[in-house]
């Protein structure tokens, strides 16, 4: 491992430490000792990356975004709108029970440190809505969905997708990302009302 790696390592080794630490414990508890230790580096190190604990709680909401956003790029790239929305459900419920470090520490801290991040977090909310309304308006011009107005469909949606995942967060439910994208999708397609059959 050559000295730019090494130094990638440690500062990933302590942004996944400050990251379980600060949802643990909370911000204000979680010490930079207790956090070196996690990472297993000295405790002049963290000084050598963050100026505080700001600065590192700033530094990991920014790379594990990133990392949300890496794990859904790939999506865009699937043709059909409706397999588009299955793979999205998914791949988010999936993304938050892997680290259900990050969602508690969402919910706890966001606005705590940085007044920006409500904004900050409410931007990316837009862009979710925004890549399920253009899913759900291709699919209406292919004739799969039959939509009257997509943007509060796609806000519905990405409503049952977040309650899904906050009971990830919380082991509030026990089944896989498959199954809640299969049901979310599935209810949403097919609606909750019984149809009388006719004739």
């Amino acid at each position: 491992m050559d000295v730019a790696e090494k130094k990638r390592d440690k500062k990933e080794r302590l942004l996944k430490a400050g990251a379980e630490l600060f949802a643990q414990k909370g911000y204000h508890s979680a010490t930079v000792e207790e956090i070196t230790r996690r990472a297993r580096v000295a405790k002049g190190t963290f000084y050598l990356y963050f100026k505080d604990k700001k600065e590192l709680m700033n530094n990991i909401l920014k790379w594990l975004s990133r990392r949300h956003e890496e794990s859904a790029e790939k999506l865009n790239s699937i043709e059909c709108p409706k397999e588009r929305i299955r793979e999205y459900i998914e791949n988010e419920i999936r993304f938050y029970d892997e680290n259900a470090s990050f969602a508690r520490l969402n919910i706890n801290v966001v606005g705590m440190v940085d007044p920006s991040f409500p904004d900050w977090y409410m931007n990316i909310q837009k862009k979710h809505v925004s890549f399920i309304k253009s899913a759900l308006e291709e699919g209406c011009r292919k004739g799969i969905f039959a939509v009257k107005d997509t943007y509060r469909a796609a806000v519905f949606l990405r409503g049952a997708v977040f309650m899904f995942q906050a009971y990830g967060v919380y082991n509030l439910d026990g089944e896989g990302p498959r199954e809640k994208a299969s049901f979310i999708i599935e209810l949403f397609l097919q609606g909750a009302e019984k149809v009388k059959r006719t004739g």
